[in-house]
């Protein structure tokens, strides 16, 4: 099994109890597993169990749950364009004038995903630009950007949530933002194919700060959509194919980025091929079939393609590469696929690579590889809100083997920046730690709904949605943290800790 190199430790191949047996060859007087090594895999059987159980039940409400987040969307959208419900009922019970219900619709430019629906804010902080080397421009507008020297990482730390945050929306909300909010330039936003799931449902948008001699290339892969059960399935995946230098890396991951199919293993043997010869002929890198690349848009493709147009027209510009939950895991799996591929045009120019709750996307060869190529010098910021359940899948133990590259910012819940290899309870299924994260998730809802906006103004005070979303995480801890507000928030209040940047 272990010169495999595709391995899918979960329901799809064999159960989780036969994979523990054949691994550590129980029943076999002649090879007994070290005391040691089996009480470690006692301990993480029932956590790959639990995961199986979570996904089975998730594939099982796809469609209710994506029919629900249409209506959930919808009716929020009608409340949020309308002055708020309270407003509704008052239009309502008195008949007001005029006054006509407005409905907006889905994909119009002030149409907001449940995500954008937690979070109000949509302007790139002044204070931040302002202290490290911005300037006002006629006291309203102002250009986030200094304008002759590289932006520092504070500043892209800012713009890369910010922009992590804007891609869950539709493309006319995206453009508005970027262009009539930010002043900047909107370059395309994709929606691109994931074969096993036949659906385009990995999204990414590319911006630079400005039309000409631009000097930074924004690439914002969309995360985990809360009513898309096939999202959280891909988050809770421990399914990995071993690429020849590389290590194992997370299938879904390639799967969302259009590089290969489980239902096709020839796809990630193509793929091997193709990127260790990127010479050979044919427009893909992806192993997925001809009628399959020639008329589907596939992330990693589309997105190359795009970059390298792009550097040959803004000379100087630095990419950086970002995204929340799912969509870090895509952004950090992506640049090391640059380098791995060759791409060195591309890839040396990475400024940076910012992830907010990114789940594990390699095994320890894997972030080898890419400590190697994007840590020294420092150009990976892996950012981690208390106790987000996303960044502690799959898991860091002797079953699964996934691993995180680089250095963790971690922000507690009350703020509070700092330095690690790795964040507590690093593998989230403990009882030990189940009471502490509960009154965790009691001390987030309080702080922040109620002594942060008194702290730090209205910037900080939180929506409706957003305080149910908290609540909710107080039954569930680990879930309410996984919110981007709360990562905007570690972004904007721990811009002065130099040292996290």
């Amino acid at each position: 099994m272990a010169d495999n190199p595709f391995v899918i430790c979960q329901y799809f191949n064999f159960g989780m109890w036969n994979f523990f047996l054949s691994m550590f060859h129980l029943g076999d007087s002649s090879v007994v597993a070290s005391s040691a090594a089996l009480k470690e895999s006692i301990d993480t059987l029932w956590k790959a169990q639990l995961s199986v159980f979570v996904m089975l039940v998730l594939e099982s409400f796809h469609n209710r749950l994506q029919a629900l987040g249409e209506i959930v969307e919808k009716y929020l959208n009608i409340i949020d364009v309308n002055g708020g419900l309270s407003n509704i009922i008052y239009m309502i019970l008195t008949g007001t004038g005029n006054a006509i219900i407005s409905a907006p619709k889905p994909g119009s430019s002030n149409y907001l995903s449940a995500i954008g629906q937690l979070d109000w804010r949509t302007q790139l902080d002044r204070t931040i630009a302002i202290q490290h080397g911005g300037r006002e421009i006629g006291g309203i507008n102002h250009k986030f950007f200094p304008d002759n020297s590289v932006p520092e990482p504070v500043l892209m730390a800012e713009l890369c949530i910010m922009s992590s945050k804007l891609a869950y929306e539709n493309p006319e909300t995206v453009k508005g933002i970027v262009t009539g909010t930010w002043n900047m330039n909107f370059v395309a936003q994709y929606n691109c194919w994931i074969e096993p799931q036949r659906v385009d449902a990995t999204k990414v948008f590319l911006a630079t700060d400005r039309q000409e001699e631009a000097r930074v290339i924004v690439v914002a892969f969309r995360g985990t959509d809360p009513f898309n059960t096939f999202n959280w399935i891909t988050d809770f995946d421990f399914s990995w194919y071993n690429l020849k230098n590389l290590g194992r890396v997370h299938v879904g991951f390639l799967e969302a980025l259009g590089l290969g199919s489980r239902d096709n293993l020839e796809t990630f043997a193509e793929l091997q091929r193709r990127l260790l010869d990127p010479a050979s002929p044919g427009s893909s890198m992806s192993g997925l079939p001809g009628n399959v690349t020639s008329t589907k848009l596939l992330a990693y493709d589309v997105v190359t393609q795009k970059l390298k147009e792009l550097i040959q027209t803004h000379k100087d510009a630095k990419i950086y590469v970002t995204g929340h939950s799912l969509g870090g895991a895509l952004a950090c799996l992506y640049s090391a696929l640059l380098y791995y591929a060759e791409e060195f045009e591309l890839a040396d120019r990475i400024g940076g690579v910012f992830t907010f709750g990114q789940p594990r996307v390699g095994d320890y060869e894997f972030v080898s590889f890419y400590n190697g190529k994007l840590t020294q010098p420092n150009r990976y910021f892996r950012v981690v809100y208390n106790n987000d359940v996303v960044p502690r899948v799959p898991f860091d133990n002797s079953i699964s083997g996934f691993e995180h590259a680089g250095i963790c910012r971690y922000f507690d819940s009350f703020y509070n920046g700092m330095l690690l290899a790795e964040v507590p309870n690093k593998n989230y299924f403990s009882i030990f730690y189940y009471l502490p994260m509960t009154i965790s998730a009691i001390l987030e809802l309080l702080y922040n709904t109620l002594i942060l906006p008194f702290l730090h103004g209205h910037d900080y005070l939180e929506t409706k949605i957003s305080t149910l979303f908290r609540t909710v995480g107080v039954l569930f801890p680990g879930i309410g943290s996984h919110s981007p507000v709360s990562y905007v928030n570690s972004v904007r209040l721990g811009t002065s800790s130099e040292n996290l940047w």
